[in-house]
């Protein structure tokens, strides 16, 4: 899974210290990058300059998103006709093949359910067009790291072996990245926002230092979760602080929600915050949010429209009103 380590540079709590040493062995060994390192020479006519390395801000950290290439973690973006593409030869060739799905055709349906994301051109993709979008976008990140980052050579014969081997196993499905993975991999959140925390199944957060940042551990979750991500906790943060409630006597707050997954999530938080820390009550503005049934076309998907998160936020009030002046259980 050499192909995964770059997305390690911005994984759910920031650059992960083990997974950069192993990164940093096997280019001096060689073996798993698609490049050469011997001489100062790129793939380009010259070198692109290297972005400096920032620690990613927590996933909660909201506002405002970036939307740029891959978020702006991995440097210019290369030209187009460099960028990495399969050979469209080799991928038609699978066109004409028949999925080896399993289970009696229940396998189809839960990939057409789950993971086929709608085209730019309205159609829904097929398996071939999903291994495509998940291989081509695993190897452009691989490309412009290597690029960008590591200053190195971009072997485009090697990596053009190395993502057939891949694509053609996934096809035939030998082996699979994870089901995040199959959905977000090579689509606009990743593309355009640099979210590679769509690329994990699962992740946990701890509640143990509550009192320290008393609304991390929920904004935490509920963007996780937003992105598909399916989150663990744990309760040790119980008894850690006493809930003031909302000041009843400060001038109460309006707050314009926007119409993106950074908006709901930046709502809770505020809402959170007023019972937490005694600020004054939110008023929230509803009427950006997309109606029910248009789609989304960063994430994918349809919209729900606002009805969930109203009905979210009037449980949090629910919920924390009668315990105004308790400790939080």
């Amino acid at each position: 899974f050499g192909w995964l380590f770059p997305a390690q540079k911005f994984a759910l709590h920031g650059e992960n210290v083990v997974m950069h040493r192993l990164i940093r062995t096997t280019q001096r060994k060689m073996l798993l990058y698609p490049m050469s390192c011997r001489g100062s020479a790129l793939s380009m006519s010259s070198k692109v300059p290297n972005t400096p390395n920032k620690r990613m801000r927590s996933i909660s950290d909201v506002y405002t998103p970036p939307t740029k290439f891959y978020g702006g973690h991995l440097g210019t973006p290369l030209p187009e006709d460099v960028r990495f593409r399969l050979d469209r030869a080799f991928v038609d060739a699978f066109r004409h093949e028949k999925p080896p799905f399993g289970f009696n055709g229940l396998g189809e349906v839960v990939y057409l359910r789950t993971y086929a994301r709608a085209k730019e051109n309205g159609e829904t993709e097929l398996w071939v067009d999903t291994v495509e979008r998940v291989v081509e976008g695993a190897f452009e990140i691989l490309q412009h790291y290597v690029v960008n980052k590591l200053q190195c050579t971009w072997d485009e014969d090697e990596a053009q072996a190395r993502a057939k081997d891949m694509f053609r196993r996934m096809f035939e499905m030998k082996f699979l990245p994870p089901g995040r993975g199959l959905w977000a991999m090579g689509a606009p959140v990743i593309t355009k926002k640099g979210f590679a925390a769509a690329l994990n199944n699962c992740a946990f957060v701890s509640t143990l230092d509550l009192d320290d940042d008393r609304v991390h551990p929920f904004t935490f979750l509920m963007d996780a979760s937003m992105l598909g991500v399916g989150v663990g906790f744990d309760t040790k943060g119980a008894g850690s602080f006493t809930i003031p409630g909302t000041n009843e006597t400060a001038p109460r707050h309006r707050f314009v929600i926007p119409d993106d997954r950074e908006g709901w999530v930046e709502s809770v938080r505020l809402l959170l915050e007023a019972y937490f820390y005694g600020k004054a009550n939110v008023d929230f503005d509803y009427s950006l949010i997309r109606p029910a049934g248009q789609p989304l076309k960063t994430f994918g998907g349809i919209s729900s429209g606002p009805a969930p998160l109203i009905k979210l936020h009037e449980n949090i009030h629910g919920m924390l009103e009668p315990v105004r002046g308790k400790k939080i259980s």
